[in-house]
């Protein structure tokens, strides 16, 4: 849980695309750390789901201003 967490907020800084960092994770992260979970065991957790949401949230926010 936790280091998933982190490992989402460390890609997600850098981009908002939620495709793109599901991209970045399934290919560039998960292959060079098996303790991470498929992007789809991610996608089922409620906080990750909130948090997803928190950010398209924020960058639609962000085009606007």
């Amino acid at each position: 849980g936790l280091l998933d967490a982190r490992v989402l907020a460390l890609v997600m800084a850098s981009d908002h695309d939620l495709t793109s960092v599901r991209a970045t994770y399934e290919t560039r992260l998960r292959p060079a750390d098996d303790r991470l979970p498929p992007w789809d065991a991610l996608a089922a957790n409620a906080a990750m789901r909130r948090a997803a949401r928190d950010v398209e949230r924020l960058a639609r926010r962000l085009d606007r201003a």
